[in-house]
């Protein structure tokens, strides 16, 4: 159901699991922390980072008591607190968390093992944003490989990596490439998990901005346009990655001359933004009650 995008049915599935899962086993069962982690990633996708944090935080204490500080599922758990620190712009703490799971996964699955190469994905998504181009093309490339050599070139996890090179590409001014890595994960998404998935409409945000970037914009326009229609039916119009896409139209009607337009998607937009940071400060005072319980900030 998370895979299909159907992230609110999904929800209350997991809450009502591990309410049955703590009364039958206890708080602290491994099983306990699988279904945290199931919830945590239904609530990442739906942009509420700062739920989500709470529940990984948990997790990764019942983990850490039950298998130990270097087992694969706290490397797992790790990734994920990595992943909400990236989307935070806490660039430093992300490189902390994921560099601690690549290093634990290496050691304990193999150099190319599938966990490796998300690993190493995202630690090369982020090298990319804070600009360490030479190592995140290499930490890309590898990810690559392992995936296409495990999973085959069809596979929705290799169109992630392959869209995070092209967004690489696309930094270094490298359009031809980033253009056809672009259509490539497009094209992979659509077929493994069809047009109305979040994740197509992530692909068609990206080779639209690039195609804005060139002013190509009677290309770029139909793009915008679908990934907006797919986020705001798959994740809702008050999502962050609807507000993501409506300041990119936003963007193109200014540059054809359409202020008007323009205006009305740049304001939907920044109340989706408002209100999303008004959300993650109501739950700062929530989040600092969990990082004084047990175990404490990892």
């Amino acid at each position: 159901m998370v895979e299909q995008g159907r992230f609110r049915e999904a929800e209350p599935l997991y809450r009502s699991a591990l309410r049955m899962l703590e009364q039958d086993f206890g708080s602290e069962s491994p099983s306990v922390a699988t279904v945290l982690k199931n919830l945590a990633s239904v609530y990442h996708r739906q942009g509420r980072l700062l739920e989500a944090q709470p529940l990984l935080r948990r997790a990764l204490v019942i983990e850490q008591g039950a298998a130990g500080p270097a087992c694969p599922e706290v490397a797992a758990t790790l990734d994920a607190l990595g992943a909400l620190a990236y989307e935070q712009k806490q660039y430093s703490e992300a490189e902390r968390l994921f560099s601690h799971a690549l290093a634990i996964r290496e050691e304990q699955l193999g150099s190319d093992h599938l966990d490796v190469a998300r690993s190493l994905n995202n630690l090369g998504e982020l090298y990319t944003a804070i600009r360490r181009s030479a190592s995140a093309e290499a930490l890309l490339r590898r990810a690559l490989a392992i995936k296409e050599n495990k999973l085959g070139s069809g596979h929705p996890s290799v169109a992630l990596t392959t869209n995070n090179l092209a967004a690489l590409y696309a930094a270094q001014g490298r359009i031809t490439e980033a253009e056809a890595l672009y259509r490539r994960a497009l094209d992979v998404v659509v077929k493994a998990q069809g047009s109305a998935h979040p994740d197509a409409a992530m692909s068609l945000n990206n080779l639209a901005v690039l195609l804005l970037d060139q002013r190509r914009y009677g290309e770029a326009e139909p793009l915008l346009q679908q990934a907006l229609a797919i986020n705001e039916r798959a994740l809702g119009p008050q999502h962050p990655r609807a507000a993501d896409t409506l300041g990119n139209y936003a963007l193109l009607l200014r540059q054809t001359g359409r202020k008007s337009q323009a205006r009305k998607l740049e304001k939907r937009a920044s109340q989706i933004q408002g209100r999303h940071a008004r959300e993650n400060l109501l739950h700062l005072t929530v989040d600092a009650r969990a990082l004084r319980g047990p175990g404490g900030r990892r």
